[in-house]
């Protein structure tokens, strides 16, 4: 199955050319200011993408989705906060918190990060998280606590986030493939 992976667009989305493919996931930071009329577009935008299945998860740029995500309209759309879903015989998690000294969407302390990522379900197939765990393209920015986690996960075939512009890329670490989208397209055969 084909797999077209973005995140960190910023606005730009409507640059992006992307091929078809069964899933379509974006990993956050799709806005630039954090209001509403750049949620809309991406979400308009998003939904005519030639996918089977669209899964979509905030980034701390994308703020109005963190204060009222029910003014959104995601038909079509798999959102996912702090949650997981079933599709074709993969079960994907979605989480758009990241490690921040500052204030802003779903931006956690180091003391909260066990917590953040207790939740993860550790049957998943498919991570996507905004934020990268540490050592894996993260340009030394990663979550230690995110990374712990994902070595528990023995099922996993993908992690999906962005966040750290610079690290973008793929990397397959063992059987798991690592995918930092920010700026770029990835695509994956999972």
């Amino acid at each position: 199955m084909r797999l077209v992976h973005i995140s960190d667009t910023h606005g730009k989305h409507g640059e992006l050319r992307l091929p078809p493919c069964d899933f379509l996931v974006c990993s956050g930071d799709f806005s630039e200011y954090g209001i509403d009329v750049e949620t809309h577009a991406f979400l308009n935008w998003f939904r005519v993408q030639q996918a089977k299945h669209k899964i979509l998860i905030g980034g701390n740029h994308d703020e109005d989705l963190s204060f009222d995500k029910s003014q959104f309209n995601f038909t079509g759309i798999h959102y996912l906060e702090n949650e997981s879903i079933e599709l074709e015989g993969l079960k994907f998690y979605g989480s758009p918190h990241s490690p921040s000294e500052f204030e802003m969407a779903w931006t956690y302390s180091p003391e909260d990060a066990n917590q953040v990522w207790s939740g993860v379900p550790l049957d998943v197939d498919v991570l996507i998280t905004h934020c990268p765990p540490k050592g894996v393209l993260d340009d030394e920015q990663g979550c230690e606590e995110l990374s712990a986690k994902t070595k528990t996960l023995s099922s996993l075939k993908a992690h999906l986030f962005g966040h750290i512009h610079q690290s973008h890329g793929v990397q397959k670490v063992g059987d798991t493939f690592y995918s930092n989208a920010a700026t770029v397209i990835n695509v994956l055969e999972v």
